[in-house]
Order: structure tokens, then sequence, then C-alpha cells
């Protein structure tokens, strides 16, 4: 495999793991979004018992129950999100540590793992937006 060959391959990882972390992320986000409400569901229940007298009742046990259940198994599915987010960063990390060009490293970086705007990028490389976007292009072969 030929120079060119390894590093079109290496940029094609590099848009693989990076799509794949932020579809992690993404899914982090929501599972965190779904715990915040399960737990203002536990509070309003447990208010709700409270000021009704329900809190012995078996029925409100049985609901409470439930949603300690929801919760460990939302907090389970949420760990198992951290470690595959955990070791596609490390994959990112990895493929972007390959690349000799320091400025090229650091570009993909703050884009791909750090996902900065355009315009971020531009100041931390001094130089402008358009500028920055033209080289990931040129660094990604396109």
């Amino acid at each position: 495999m030929n120079n060119k060959s390894k590093k079109l391959l290496n940029m094609t990882n590099l848009l693989e793991y990076s799509t794949r972390l932020h579809l992690l992320l993404s899914e982090a986000k929501q599972l965190n979004e779904d715990m915040t409400e399960l737990r203002d569901k536990i509070t309003y229940f447990g208010a709700s018992s409270v000021l009704h007298g329900t809190k012995n009742n078996a029925t409100g046990r049985d609901r409470f129950a439930d949603f300690m259940v929801d919760v460990e198994n939302l907090e389970s599915t949420m760990l198992e999100n951290i470690h595959k987010i955990i070791r596609e960063r490390q994959k990112l990390e990895r493929a972007i540590g390959k690349i000799d060009d320091d400025e090229a490293r650091l570009l993909l970086r703050l884009r791909l793992i750090n996902g900065l705007s355009w315009e971020k990028i531009g100041n931390t490389l001094n130089t402008d937006r358009t500028n920055a976007s033209r080289k990931f292009r040129k660094i990604l072969g396109g």
C-alpha cells in the first residue's frame, strides 16, 4: 500500500471515528435528559405521596420501586455509553496522533474531537474561519 493510500485510509478512519464519537455524545446527552426527567418524576412522586398520604400504599411503593429499577437500568446504559465514548475517543486520538504536521493535528483535534466552530478554530490558529475550513478539507484530501 503506497503512502497516498495509507493517508486516505487514515483520513477515512478519522471521519468514521469522529462520526461514531459524536453520535455517542449525542446519545449521552439524550440519556442524561432521560435521567433528569426520571428523577423529576421520582421527586414529584415522593412529594405527592407525602402530601396525599399514599406513602404506605402498596401501589405507591410499587411505582416507586419501578422508578428505582428504571434509574438503575438507565445508569447502567449510561455507564456503557461512557465506556464506548472513551474507546472511540482513544481511537480518534491515536489516528490523529499519527499525523506528522503539528498544525494539522491541532486542527483535526479542535474540529473532530472538540467540535469547535470554524470561527473558534480560526482564532486558535490565528487565521479566519474560511482558511481553517480550507485547511481541514485539504488535510482530508478534498
